[in-house]
């Protein structure tokens, strides 16, 4: 990635009527291997310098528990300063069908220890700034399940606030933490979370109940608590239908999380705006053509859904690709 971005930042300063054809950037890779961490400094750095004005980034995709995929999108939207008009692909955390999901993924799921005591720090600050209220009172419960872990793969026990700092604190590029960080114990810690013996401890593997800290119904409260930070901050998705049935967690378009999406908002729930997208037209071997023809013939002919309704619902997600389309700067 810093190798691509000085090619870009090059561009714009050697040819910038050429750099100014670039709208915006994307990253793609396999979540589990690459966190939003890991581009962030370079998404950061080349909008600092005035290469792109817009990001998007796929994350919400693969994931171990569906926490860790609400947790990568949040991620990707504050380590990388999203702002009104830029995307998150795929989203599927964020409304897939809970019970779909548990029936997929079974009553228990392997998952690295350090992965999830991440995912309950997110969802302890979810929690806690969003002041969700249904949630509140699990908060002392996630703290002590924090601490356990923490205290396996890191040897202490930290105040959850002061881990909530470290784990906001990941935007930043590793090899300036010393420039960057003040706090010498955050400093410390973030090495830790860095260093080769507690990331050893921090992979191992890690036997959970899915439903042990949030029930399914709670699931889908703080999925619709994300999506709420993202209507308020029109952040947009970029719904992939192909992509998803193919490589996803869906075997049908049934449980395709456009349709929760869709319904939630009917029910009041703040729902961000929604484009339609390819992924990757030459792997998938479709256009943007045929990712509306599916939602269209999915919804009439499988859900006996009125057309004049249909057509109002994918006019609606046009319209938002008209809007929200990323341009050539000016």
């Amino acid at each position: 990635p810093t190798r691509r971005s000085s090619d870009l930042i090059s561009l714009k300063n050697m040819r910038p009527s050429d750099a100014r054809k670039i709208v915006g950037i994307d990253a793609a890779s396999s979540e589990f291997d690459t966190p939003p961490e890991v581009f962030a400094p370079v998404f950061n750095d080349l909008r600092e310098k005035g290469v792109i004005r817009q990001v998007t980034y796929h994350a919400g995709e693969d994931f171990y528990h569906v926490l860790s995929g609400l947790r990568a999108i949040y991620e990707a939207m504050l380590y990388m300063h999203m702002v009104h008009g830029d995307r998150i692909g795929h989203a599927t955390a964020a409304g897939i069908d809970i019970e779909t999901w548990l029936s997929i993924v079974g009553e228990k799921i392997l998952i690295p220890k350090g992965e999830y005591m991440d995912d309950l720090v997110f969802a302890y600050y979810l929690i806690n700034s969003g002041h969700v209220e249904p949630l509140l009172h699990l908060l002392p419960f996630i703290d002590k399940h924090i601490q356990a872990l923490c205290y396996e793969i890191y040897g202490a026990s930290y105040p959850v606030s002061f881990l909530i700092d470290c784990w906001k604190m990941r935007e930043y590029n590793p090899k300036h933490w010393n420039k960057t960080i003040a706090d010498r114990k955050k400093l410390e810690f973030l090495e830790k979370y860095n260093g080769k013996a507690f990331r050893k401890k921090y992979g191992e593997p890690y036997e959970l109940t899915v439903t042990d800290d949030f029930s399914a119904s709670q699931l889908v409260i703080l999925q619709q608590e994300v999506l709420r930070f993202m209507h308020k901050n029109e952040i947009v998705i970029e719904a992939l239908p192909t992509s998803n049935l193919r490589i996803g967690y869906h075997r049908t378009l049934k449980s395709y999380q456009l349709f929760n999406w869709f319904k939630w908002k009917r029910e009041g729930i703040p729902v961000p705006p929604i484009v339609l997208g390819t992924d990757d037209a030459g792997i998938f071997a479709t256009n943007i053509y045929n990712e509306y023809a599916l939602i269209y013939c999915y919804l009439v002919y499988e859900e006996k859904m009125n057309r004049s309704d249909v057509m109002n619902f994918l006019r609606e997600i046009n319209d938002n690709s008209k809007v929200y389309a990323f341009r050539e700067d000016e």
